[in-house]
């Protein structure tokens, strides 16, 4: 594996960033932001779905720890949206992150300042910002520790004419056998649980309905 100084990779995955993240309308919004939890490499946007992306890179194979670290970036972009947010229409909040709002049109170019802005900024569980982690590999491991944060992960490497080449990880089935698993009692067990739970909140959504619609009538007739 040929050795590349993390800041000749940096800038190119900036002038290719489509390449890097593997679709396209994207616009680099800015590179080495100072963050409350530390540096982020690349802050971009989805032009066409309107989505934040937090990019953080690495010139070695992935490790656990840096899920840990591209989520606590998408985390602190999503504080400092919503910091931002309280601030523009008087809403209380945490002052804590007041010091790194100071270069705040960083975050909200390309972004607007419309619904979907207060919208993502300020119900952060639902926030559509993007967390890409790109690496030279990722093991079955990693994989999975990025499944469930939604973690988009990319693989690189220098191809024999020199050139950068980005592609999605090896699947995760392509190195475990997930068919030892399925027949397991714990999964008996959830499945039957997980059954269980569906019927009963369709019983108890079909009851609402029930009752609303009764509801309705009932104001019909008076």
């Amino acid at each position: 594996m040929v050795q590349i100084p993390e800041r000749r990779f940096e800038d190119y995955v900036v002038e290719h960033i489509e390449e890097a993240v593997g679709f396209g309308g994207v616009e680099v919004i800015g590179r080495q932001i100072t963050l409350p939890n530390g540096i982020l490499d690349v802050l971009a946007f989805d032009n066409e779905c309107g989505r934040p992306l937090v990019i953080e890179l690495k010139v070695e194979p992935l490790k656990e720890q840096d899920i840990g670290q591209v989520l606590r970036y998408t985390s602190d972009v999503a504080d400092i949206l919503r910091y931002r947010v309280c601030a523009k229409w008087d809403i209380p909040t945490d002052t804590r992150l007041a010091g790194f709002c100071e270069e705040v049109s960083t975050f909200t170019h390309g972004f607007g300042n419309g619904d979907l802005f207060k919208q993502y900024a300020l119900e952060a569980n639902e926030s559509p910002i993007v967390p890409i982690l790109i690496g030279t590999y990722a093991n079955s491991k990693i994989i999975a520790a990025a499944q469930f944060p939604l973690v988009l992960l990319r693989i690189w490497h220098i191809d024999a004419h020199g050139d950068f080449v980005f592609t999605p990880p090896v699947s995760r089935d392509a190195e475990i056998d997930l068919d030892c698993y399925i027949s397991r009692t714990w999964v008996d067990t959830l499945e039957t649980k997980l059954e269980e739970y569906a019927v009963r909140r369709g019983g108890e959504l079909f009851s609402d309905a029930v009752m609303i619609m009764a509801e309705r009538c009932g104001n019909l007739e008076e």
